[in-house]
């Protein structure tokens, strides 16, 4: 599954999106926003913060004894894809709209094109689990923590792919 997503979905994120900024901003202690002119390219973002939590999740899977279960594979997938898509607002350079943040926007245009991702072929079931998926998206960050409950998640996902999608990216 981490074969295909490199070859697919990261694939796709290095050929369109090398040069996306991830970060581009902070905050002075004065409080003066001022804009960092690049910090990290989106797909390495995503690298940084994907690699280790792999390791982790799959210490989490033999714990368990689901290493070689099809369930596995799928939750995998979800949690991929959901920490993949958490920062989608940079990637399609939504602006924010009054009342709905940017990267919820972002998850609404991408809800209806997952191709410029090569997500379908990735994981061909992700309309079965988009709702998952968006979850993972908007639970990584503080921020749109709470907007993460507009989409229906499996218990799992809630309880054990949030949180790591966090971690990831803590990480990163």
């Amino acid at each position: 599954a981490v074969q295909e997503y490199f070859d697919t979905v990261l694939a796709a994120l290095f050929a369109d999106h090398s040069l996306t900024e991830t970060k581009g901003k902070f905050v002075t202690d004065d409080g003066k926003e001022r804009r960092d002119d690049f910090d990290m390219p989106y797909p390495v973002h995503i690298l940084n913060g994907l690699i280790p939590t792999l390791h982790i999740f799959e210490q989490f899977l033999k714990n368990a004894g689901k290493t070689d279960s099809l369930e596995a594979e799928t939750w995998l997938k979800v949690f991929m894809l959901g920490f993949t898509l958490h920062d989608a607002n940079k990637l399609l350079r939504v602006p924010e709209q009054k009342g709905k943040t940017d990267l919820e926007l972002a998850l609404e245009q991408l809800r209806e094109d997952f191709a410029n991702f090569r997500a379908l072929e990735f994981f061909p079931e992700v309309e079965k689990y988009k709702d998952n998926v968006f979850h993972l998206a908007l639970a990584t960050e503080n921020r749109t923590r709470i907007l993460a409950n507009e989409y229906p998640a499996e218990r799992f996902v809630r309880e054990k792919l949030a949180p790591l999608c966090h971690l990831a990216d803590r990480l990163a």
